[in-house]
């Protein structure tokens, strides 16, 4: 509760048009490494996609419920799921920032 986390699209879902949706234009995407992580009475499935963003101010908003977006290095860093945080830096460590 509480956690921040990145836009989810389903499995058979088309990554690009997910963003679409939240009001973001984007590239095609490029899947990455599925990642896993265990919960105490689950495990988590992660089958994350880079998508890059090709409008300068996204405006995302999913009915009934405002999203916020975050660039890393501009703000403090919001609080973040373990696995969401470890999937960032990689992502950060592959671009060289």
């Amino acid at each position: 509760g509480g956690l921040w986390s990145l836009p989810e699209c389903p499995e058979a879902g088309d990554p690009a048009a997910c963003a679409r949706a939240l009001g973001v234009v984007t590239d095609a995407g490029r899947a990455l490494e599925p990642r896993y992580h265990a919960f105490t009475h689950f495990e988590l499935r992660m089958l994350p996609v880079r998508l890059r963003y090709l409008d300068d101010a996204p405006a995302a908003r999913e009915e009934g419920q405002p999203l916020r977006w975050y660039r890393p290095g501009s703000e403090p860093a919001p609080a973040l799921a373990a696995p969401i945080q470890r999937l960032l830096a990689e992502a950060s460590r592959d671009e060289g920032g």
